[in-house]
Formats: structure tokens, sequence, C-alpha cells
């Protein structure tokens, strides 16, 4: 199941919203019969955005809305505001929804994924520091709350995102643009 939701999340990286369906909707299907519900949110998050680039909003609508009831039952704030900020937009793009209650529904969203630091603004600290000789990369996904940063020395080397798998760690030399 995790590996066709990544198989999956590649097909929507690649364009081929086709494959992606059929790759997304079967790891749904496998997770919703394993009990595996955490990673159920994210393969209904990747599901609902194929759809969505896909223009299908009212599709992307529903799988956003239940994806936010999964996060609601398992208090997984996180999902709560993705389903909160994309399943209003979907509504606004296809008429459902007005302007105003979209930005309500939307800032609800902000205050939900700033509690759980899940937003990227322009005042955020940036992830990595350029200065320096940065020799950790951290490939795949986390799944522990508490790694939100590699520090060495006192200034951050590698940042993660919570909420998904450990995959593998190796050194490498980081070289940025």
């Amino acid at each position: 199941s995790v590996s066709l939701l990544r198989l999956g999340t590649h097909a929507v990286f690649c364009n081929d919203v086709v494959r992606g369906d059929r790759q997304l909707r079967e790891a749904v299907t496998r997770f919703k019969d394993v009990g595996e519900m955490w990673e159920l949110q994210t393969a209904l998050m990747m599901s609902a955005v194929n759809r969505f680039l896909s223009s299908d909003f009212r599709a992307a609508e529903t799988v956003f809305e239940e994806m936010g009831a999964y996060g609601v039952q398992l208090n997984a704030i996180m999902h709560q505001g993705w389903a909160l900020g994309w399943a209003p937009f979907c509504r606004y793009l296809t008429g459902q929804e007005d302007a105003a209650t979209a930005r309500a529904s939307l800032n609800r969203a902000l205050e939900l994924s700033a509690q759980v630091n899940d937003i990227l603004t322009e005042k955020s600290p940036p992830s990595f520091d350029a200065s320096g000789p940065i020799d950790l990369f951290v490939y795949g996904h986390f799944h522990a709350a508490s790694l939100d940063a590699i520090r060495r020395g006192g200034r951050v080397v590698a940042s993660a995102n919570p909420g998904t798998w450990i995959k593998r760690i190796r050194r490498v030399k980081a070289h940025f643009r």
C-alpha cells in the first residue's frame, strides 16, 4: 500500500493523472482494508490533489472532505487544515461557495496549520543555512512529530516534515543554487 501511494504520488508529479488516479485509489482502498488511518490520510490528500490538478474540482472536494473527517477523528490537525484549505477553494471554483465564505474557511485552515507549524511564509526561518556545509540528507518522509530539525553546533543542518515515515538517512555533499 505504501508503495502504491509513493508510485501514485510520483505519477501525479509526472502529470500522469490516469496512472496516479488508479494507483492512489488502490492505495486508499488497501489502507482502509487494513485500518492504516494515518497513511490513508496522505493517500486521500494525494488523490484529491490529483483530481484537483485534473480540474475535477467536485471530486477533489469530496476527497478533501473525507480526508478532513479522518483528520477530526484522529485529531490530525495538519490534515484538518489541509481539508479546510482545499475543499472551500474547490467549492469556490465550482460556484458553490462565495469568496467571503471560502476566505473564512481558508483563514481557519491557516490557524490550524499554524498550530502545527505547517506553514511557510516569507517570515518563516529557512530550513537550511547555506552559509556553511550541510552534510546530512534526509530522504523519504517522517512519522515522528518530535523530529522537526536536526542541529549541529547550534545551527539547523536538516529539517523534516513531521507526519510520514523515515526511509533513509545518508551523508551527501549539499549544493545550493
